[in-house]
């Protein structure tokens, strides 16, 4: 795929095909990101678990706790349905080894955090830009009620999750079934709501 239309394809997607997409594919994605991601001395603190629906309970329980809105119910929240993709990207925070350290002194935690903020991010876009160019869509979720409870489901207790990425195929449709109250809902966004600030505001040349 061309870069631009790469770029200006890419959307977070919140609905999902039963298309199978396959666990070659998803490698492939795997290692196109961890050879050519760039990495702040290399450090890489982040690890990256990858689900898919082998376990509906660990990935209903996930769903059930990205609650969209603190501040309604669970029957009026509409949920992140971007976690209910085929596959399921989860990047949470990784202690980085005594013999992988290159001059990262791992005693100043708000360092740490701060670095493995940055390349959460920048691992995440590398994962959504492959995956788009294998012709699949993704979605973002950073919505994580009890980070705790997931991470020690998924055997990374001790961890920060600090983001999910959906990957799948996309099947177009407004509504999704949620398991939390098993019945059909709208996703949360008909069409992308928000007003960027103005370029002039984020560009500036100077």
């Amino acid at each position: 795929m061309q870069w631009d239309e790469l770029i200006t394809k890419r959307n977070t997607n919140f609905t999902w095909s039963s298309q199978d997409v396959s666990e070659v594919v998803i490698k492939s994605i795997n290692k196109e990101v961890y050879d050519n991601i760039p990495s702040k001395q290399m450090n890489m603190p982040y690890q990256v678990d990858i689900l898919n629906w082998k376990d509906p309970d660990l990935r209903n329980f996930i769903f059930a706790n990205t609650h969209r809105n603190t501040n309604v119910p669970v029957e009026d929240d509409k949920g992140n349905p971007q976690v209910l993709a085929p596959w399921l990207y989860i990047i949470s925070s990784r202690n980085v080894k005594e013999d992988e350290r290159d001059e990262l002194d791992t005693n100043d935690t708000k360092h740490v955090d701060k670095i493995t903020y940055i390349e959460t991010g920048i691992v995440a876009t590398y994962i959504m830009l492959a995956s788009e160019n294998k012709g699949l869509a993704t979605g973002l979720c950073e919505c994580i009620r009890n980070r705790d409870a997931i991470a020690k489901k998924i055997g990374r207790e001790g961890s920060k999750v600090i983001l999910m990425i959906g990957v799948g195929n996309p099947n177009g449709s407004q509504t999704y079934f949620d398991p939390r109250v098993t019945k059909e809902r709208d996703i949360p966004y008909r069409q992308n709501p928000y007003k960027v600030p103005n370029f002039e505001s984020i560009f500036n040349i100077q």
